[in-house]
């Protein structure tokens, strides 16, 4: 990309591009319209091509949406990742995502695969209560309508903790928890 930015990573270079974008095109935008706009405006280039990266992704895609349906009627998705750490011929550790079915992958596979998905939901609920106590408290637009932004997602939120005061006993020592 050439940027006209003091950008670190692509993300930044994006975030850079978007305003720029908005500048002139104030409000929601379709990312197809801010690509034809930095490249028309000199902010982005069409990037070379990897056939091979683009092979792995469409393999990563169809893995992530090829279901089936499950002796007991479940929809399922066939195959599961996992990121699972690798080391090069430097000892160098890195993580790889692997896949495998539902149905026959190994314990460890399918703990770490949980585990991991466990990891992004909370990580996925915390991240959309902050958003959303974000956008109740500092946007315009919603004052007035707080209570239409009641989500699923609120209802695991952690809750501050009860307390219960337990009274002394007559014989002045607090009675044994069961």
């Amino acid at each position: 990309m050439s940027m006209a930015s003091p950008a670190k990573n692509s993300a930044e270079s994006w975030q850079f591009i978007w305003r720029e974008y908005q500048r002139t095109n104030p409000g929601a935008f379709r990312p197809i319209d801010v690509v034809n706009w930095a490249i028309e405006n000199g902010l982005a280039d069409i990037p070379k091509v990897n056939p091979k990266a683009i092979l792995v992704r469409n393999i990563k895609r169809a893995a992530r949406e090829i279901k089936i349906t499950d002796p007991q009627d479940r929809i399922v998705r066939e195959m599961l990742p996992a990121k699972v750490p690798f080391f090069d011929a430097n000892g160098q550790m890195y993580l790889e995502v692997v896949y495998d079915h539902i149905h026959s992958m190994t314990v460890d596979h399918a703990l770490l695969a949980f585990d991991q998905r466990d990891g992004n939901i909370t990580k996925q609920k915390r991240s959309a209560t902050r958003d959303l106590q974000s956008v109740l408290d500092n946007n315009p637009n919603v004052k007035g309508h707080e209570e239409k932004f009641l989500f699923d997602f609120l209802d695991d939120a952690p809750a501050p903790q009860a307390v219960e005061k337990v009274a002394e006993s007559p014989t002045g020592k607090a009675p044994k928890p069961r």
